[in-house]
């Protein structure tokens, strides 16, 4: 079989192989990924595609490139196990479900050619088990290594069985939790820009098997290898092996991933940015919200995001209240009802159109708080039949993790990765045209002025005396007398070297002193300055999009930071900080 008849076969075998697991076929970006690295097995540093275009389908890619490699390859490269790791599932996790929906599609009669291919009897099914707090391990991935296994986890659940911890495992099977994690195993480490620690420490183990795996070069051999494959809407690494969307994944007129994928990348995103002053921020992004979505008659999807926790709830609370006055004006009283039994029918009828959405929730409100959603509309591909507008307010728990789509989006400023996780929030299918508003009033400027400049005057240290040497016995009278002259000299010069010594110093420490304090009032400055030039600094890199949000004018906004290096350091400035982490030791 030539090179080419190969790849045409493994495009063949992928195509259908895809549309039998999801349902639909693959976008052009995933068939690229799957021809390019994952028939082979050499995976790329990181996978950085927009939000909304399917990164999670990426478990469908390494299943079929497994399968793939299994018939066609005496021992397969890719791992048989496959970790997704996620930081932050906010309602049920949304991967765990992905993956059993994959289970579910391979026991079907269309999956028949990729199961033969996974060496899978009839009875036999796809192990997937869950790994994150309040969720039971049903240890299906623990009972036969040999076969291919789905693991989806937290980053401490997963991390802390990696360093031959682990929550909840006895210190005898730890030790095969993380070798298991440890060997075979790809981990794809969703939405990699929030956890950079956790993302170094597993790219450490990768790299580095000889430092931290078997002592010897033939045990190393024998052991497979360890992959991780970061996931990421807005990846921080800028490598050159960074698999990204090309204009070959979109321009085909013809192929009907292509057009879906122009779609979503056209999706029209109008930005606004707002920069009045406003004394109460939770009250103004409640007021946008409510004209944007036309005080609540039109029938859309409008998502609030707050930073704060308390932002939200009193966002929440006015929009409420905004419902609950238009409602009495709508409702009226029925016959024979009283004012209480009026109230509680405006307040179900209400509280059945908003829904606050933050973090820190059990797993029955989890379960409960994805019925809302979908109820809502605000799931992707779900949809309200309320045919009025529907709210929901939410902190950073529903920037990530959570597949929402709205019709327009209300917010307040941050940094700018989780600006680019909220505007892939809103309009994910391209089906309307949404309206970004964001409001963003300056900081209040600081009464801290910048010290003068410094001007230290260069000192020099003064010369020190040298004493005149003794004559010796045989000298004569007028070399004695000369020496008596240059040692009263000396004395003199001494006395005015020590009073000059004296005066240096002190005018030293007076500088130093002088020093100290204009470095103490420069920080000062800079610290009480330092929200004002962030906030200019991240409305700068927004104006950048001239008011367009949509996918493909992000990617062009980031295209510029390869030849623009003062651009790509202007995107760090305005991202998150990345957190100091300890190296990683073998004892660790």
């Amino acid at each position: 079989m030539t090179i080419r008849h190969e790849q045409l076969e493994a495009g063949k075998f992928f195509t259908s192989s895809f549309l039998a697991l999801t349902g639909y076929p693959p976008m052009p970006w995933q068939a690229r990924l799957f021809g390019t690295h994952f028939v082979s097995g050499s995976l790329p540093e990181a996978v950085s595609i927009p939000t909304g275009l399917g990164k999670t389908a990426v478990m469908a890619v390494w299943l079929i490139g497994f399968a793939w490699q299994m018939r066609n390859q005496a021992a397969p490269s890719l791992p048989r196990r496959l970790v997704y790791v996620v930081d932050r599932r906010a309602v049920v996790d949304q991967s765990t479900i992905f993956a059993e929906k994959l289970r579910e599609a391979l026991a079907t009669p269309a999956a028949n050619e990729l199961r033969t291919a996974l060496g899978f009897t009839e009875d036999q099914k796809l192990a997937i088990s869950t790994l994150r707090g309040q969720f039971v391990d049903n240890r299906e991935w623990l009972e036969n290594p040999s076969r291919p296994a789905i693991i989806v986890g937290t980053v401490d659940m997963i991390g802390s069985r990696l360093l031959f911890e682990g929550y909840g495992v006895s210190r005898r099977m730890r030790p095969y939790h993380a070798g298991l994690l440890g060997a075979d195993s790809l981990v794809m480490l969703d939405e990699a820009h929030l956890v950079p620690p956790f993302e170094a420490l597993l790219a450490t183990i990768a790299s580095g098997p000889h430092v931290y795996g078997a002592h010897t070069k033939e045990d190393r051999k024998r052991i497979p290898e360890f992959k991780v494959l970061p996931l990421s809407a807005t990846n921080r690494n800028s490598g050159a092996d960074v698999f990204a969307l090309e204009a070959q994944d979109y321009d085909d007129p013809a192929d009907e991933g292509a057009k879906r994928t122009r779609k979503r990348l056209d999706a029209v995103k109008r930005l606004r940015i707002e920069t009045a002053g406003t004394r109460n921020l939770p009250q103004a992004i409640a007021e946008r919200a409510w004209e944007v979505s036309g005080e609540g008659v039109n029938d859309v999807r409008c998502l609030i995001y707050c930073d704060r926790r308390d932002d939200a709830q009193r966002a929440f609370d006015d929009l409420l209240d905004r419902l609950i006055r238009r409602a009495k004006t709508e409702m009226r009283k029925a016959k024979g009802e009283s004012k209480e039994q009026h109230e509680v029918r405006v307040s179900v009828a209400v509280q059945e159109r908003i829904e606050l959405f933050v973090g820190a929730r059990r797993v029955c409100e989890r379960q409960q708080a994805q019925k809302r959603l979908e109820a809502l509309g605000f799931l992707a591909d779900s949809k309200s039949n309320l045919g009025s507008a529907t709210y929901l307010v939410a902190t950073s728990a529903g920037e990530v993790g959570v597949d929402l789509d709205a019709d327009h989006l209300v917010c307040d400023l941050v940094a700018w990765e989780r600006m680019v996780q909220r505007f892939g929030r809103v309009n994910r299918r391209g089906r309307v045209s949404a309206d970004i508003l964001i409001v963003a009033p300056p900081p209040e400027a600081p009464k801290t002025k910048l010290p003068d400049k410094l001007q230290i005057a260069a000192l020099s240290d003064p010369s020190k005396p040298v004493k005149p040497k003794k004559p010796g016995k045989k000298a004569t009278t007028e070399e004695y007398g000369a020496y008596s002259q240059a040692i009263s000299r000396f004395n003199r010069e001494e006395a005015d070297y020590k009073e000059a010594l004296k005066l240096f110093k002190d005018k030293q420490k007076r500088q130093q002193k002088a020093e100290d304090n204009y470095q103490e009032a420069l920080a000062k400055y800079r610290e009480d300055w330092a929200p004002t030039i962030l906030y200019k600094e991240r409305i700068s890199l927004l104006e950048r999009l001239n008011g367009d949000a949509s996918p493909r004018a992000l990617l062009n906004l980031l295209a510029n930071t390869v030849a623009d290096t003062g651009f790509a350091h202007a995107i760090q400035a305005c991202s998150t900080a990345v957190p100091l982490r300890p190296a990683l030791s073998r004892p660790l």
